[in-house]
């Protein structure tokens, strides 16, 4: 598995409020799961179809659903309902408003379906 990017004492993408802004935890996320070869993909928000979570992957054959927040912000009722079809369709889906909490929750889950 690749370098816990966690461990970095300065993150020169916090604001000084001390959050970080979802286009920035964004790009984050596509690192990570760039590096770890894994499929992804950010639907384009534009009313045809179903709504969704921000980031749809593919690891290790499991379905995951990723929904982004800045620091301090929670999903919304619909966010909630996406990320729920996705569990009761047996995939796995959270949501996260830092990468700290992405990479705990993203960690927890590919060391479960290795």
């Amino acid at each position: 598995m690749a370098q816990d990017p966690t461990k970095s004492n300065r993150d020169p993408d916090l604001k000084n409020w001390g959050g970080i802004r979802e286009a920035i935890l964004k790009k984050k996320i596509k690192a990570h799961l760039n590096e770890l070869k894994a499929y992804w993909y950010m639907p384009v928000p534009g009313g045809y179809g179903t709504q969704t979570v921000d980031f749809l992957c593919c690891l290790n054959g499991r379905f995951l659903g990723i929904e982004t927040k800045s620091t301090g912000q929670k999903p919304t009722p619909r966010q909630m309902l996406s990320m729920q079809a996705i569990r009761n369709a047996g995939g796995v889906a959270f949501w996260c408003d830092s990468f700290e909490s992405f990479y705990q929750q993203w960690k927890a889950i590919a060391e479960a379906i290795r």
